[in-house]
């Protein structure tokens, strides 16, 4: 009963831990860059959305402490009971698991101590205006440029930044380092929830994990592969790129981290009637990443639901529609995540590069180079667009089909318009490839990154429609272009790549077979490399002396990627 008792506890500490951790960043926005009468009934309704979520799981933990629900699904607390040499072994794996956190993390260039990748010089300066300026910032340019606003995904810096306004620069570059820590472990403990057992081994796997980049590298460039190097061997195919774990915390930290957390908040069991405004927590850090969580979150709004009502009256519409909302339509979702997503959204649809984007296909925007650049953008929003309104309005609907035997001919429809827009996108590639050798060098990509380790993970995945899913949407996602680079692919790719590694972990740990877990195993070192170049190059220019720089601040209000017209909708209504 103690250690029931005890791992609830945990358990809950922990699902706490997440939550303040996804929804502190938004607080601060609201509050900090938000009018009063807008910004504190936000933060309110956002706490509150928090408290609720944790009452989803307190039931649980109650029912568990009591004997009634005997499957732990949590940390097994070792400490309660058992012998000395058990307890110390326990505290030794924690201590060894945050060791290697910090040394990761400190490897990164997180806070400056180390040398830094080139996309860190912009992100310098951003969490420099933070600081400095006041909240929201705006500054009048002197040309015509007129009023601009930072508008990005700036939600990881504000805990930082506030630290730096109150007690000084230096102790905001060490917040923003201790805040990548706290949430790599934060992740790590759902997974040894999960797990129910705390071991080191997986967190290697999680710093190690990779493609098989080399391989491409040896296939295209053969002259610069090394087997022990400093190259970005993520960089190999060129036009797209799916990122190893170490390169998104080198590289996008404040992008990568806030995902991690909440895909292990869903990936590991987290309930439907939390799901939509725990996803929207990351609107304001992560938002391709946010993008590419969106069809596993749809999946498990409906996978994890009871359906039992629905299922005896599967003719009855309305009897289907109150069971939906008895499933979905709690007020953290509804409300909460509505509010934060609203909000966020609107800000961040004031970003200059999104406001572009749109208007190429827009009346009166930009010219269009063809008929493919318009395919290009269309189809991603229509797409988009489309699953906004079957998660808000007709999903009940889509729900009633499935049960009443549908669920075949929505398949066919499904993967009929999915080839249809993966034909017109490989047909409208505006480079100096052919179609038919684009196709090709995609293919080898998708292999190499993806479709090596799920073959091997095929056997040991149990939920073999979540791995279509998975699957087909790593396939999709390179096809689809926001903007003029491949930041969609590499960070909507996450989630899904945040999969493949657990899938990865369970079949090293679960798996019957040996040569199905060796054959990981050997994919597995060989992606590795890809991490340890990253590793790699740190330390030699760490060693050779360079220093960190940080970009102008002209740069970031007056790049599209990071700033936008002070004048639009968010800043005349919303803002101070």
């Amino acid at each position: 009963m103690m250690r029931a008792a005890s791992g609830g506890r945990a358990r809950e500490l922990v699902r706490t831990g997440v939550y303040v951790y996804l929804a502190f960043p938004v607080l601060l926005f609201f509050l900090g860059w938000c009018r009063w009468y807008i910004g504190i009934p936000a933060a309110l309704i956002t706490v509150y959305a928090v408290l609720l979520c944790q009452k989803e799981h307190r039931m649980g933990y109650i029912a568990e402490d009591s004997g009634t629900n005997q499957p732990e699904n949590g940390i097994r607390c070792r400490a309660a009971t058992g012998t000395w040499w058990k307890v110390a072994g326990t505290w030794w794996k924690i201590a060894g698991i945050v060791g290697l956190v910090l040394l990761w993390a400190g490897l990164s260039g997180i806070g400056g101590y180390v040398w830094q990748n080139s996309d860190h010089p912009i992100r310098n300066q951003i969490f420099m205006q933070l600081i400095e300026a006041h909240w929201p910032v705006v500054q009048e340019l002197e040309s015509a440029a007129g009023t601009r606003g930072l508008v990005y995904y700036l939600g990881y810096w504000l805990p930082a930044a506030v630290a730096g306004k109150l007690f000084g620069t230096a102790a905001g570059w060490a917040v923003q380092y201790v805040w990548a820590v706290v949430g790599i472990l934060l992740m790590y403990a759902l997974l040894c929830m999960h797990r129910k057992k705390i071991s080191v081994w997986p967190l290697l796997v999680i710093i190690f994990f990779s493609g098989t980049d080399a391989v491409g590298m040896l296939l295209r460039e053969p002259e610069k592969f090394h087997l022990i190097g400093t190259l970005s061997l993520d960089e190999w195919f060129g036009y797209y790129q799916f990122s190893s774990m170490t390169t998104q915390l080198f590289w996008v930290f404040n992008q990568a981290v806030p995902a991690w957390v909440l895909c292990a908040l869903v990936f590991l069991e987290e309930k439907p009637r939390n799901l939509l405004f725990a996803s929207s927590l990351i609107i304001l850090t992560s938002t391709f990443p946010f993008a590419g969580m969106l069809p596993f979150v749809l999946y498990f709004m409906v996978t994890r639901a009871p359906w039992s009502t629905a299922k005896e009256a599967a003719g009855q519409m309305l009897q289907i529609g109150k069971e939906c909302w008895k499933n979905w339509g709690s007020l953290q979702n509804v409300l909460g995540g509505g509010t934060v997503a609203v909000i966020c959204g609107i800000y961040l649809a004031g970003n200059d590069s999104v406001r572009g984007s749109l208007q190429r296909f827009g009346t009166g925007g930009e010219s269009l180079s063809g008929a493919g650049t318009v395919w290009m953008y269309v189809i991603p929003v229509c797409v988009a667009l489309a699953g906004i309104l079957a998660a808000c309005a007709g999903v009940w609907i889509l729900t009633a089909l499935i049960l009443r035997g549908w669920g075949r001919r929505l398949k066919k429809m499904a993967l009929m318009l999915g080839g249809i827009a993966v034909c017109l996108r490989i047909l409208t590639i505006e480079t100096e490839l052919s179609p038919l050798r684009y196709g090709i060098y995609l293919l080898v990509f998708y292999v190499l990154e993806a479709g090596l380790l799920l073959a091997v993970l095929y056997p040991s995945v149990e939920d073999k429609r979540l791995f279509a899913l998975n699957g087909i949407w790593l396939f999709v996602i390179p096809l689809i272009l926001v903007g003029k680079a491949n930041d969609f692919c590499m960070r909507a790719s996450i989630p899904g790549l945040f999969l493949l590694l657990l899938w990865s972990i369970q079949m090293l740990e679960r798996s019957k077979k040996r040569w199905p877990a060796c054959l990981l195993l050997v994919l597995l070192l060989i992606g590795a490399l890809t991490p340890m170049h990253e590793m790699a190059r740190t330390i030699v220019n760490t060693q050779a002396g360079l220093e960190n720089q940080t970009a102008e601040a002209e740069r970031v209000l007056r790049g599209n990627n990071f700033s936008g017209s002070a004048e639009g909708f968010f800043w005349k209504y919303i803002a101070k």
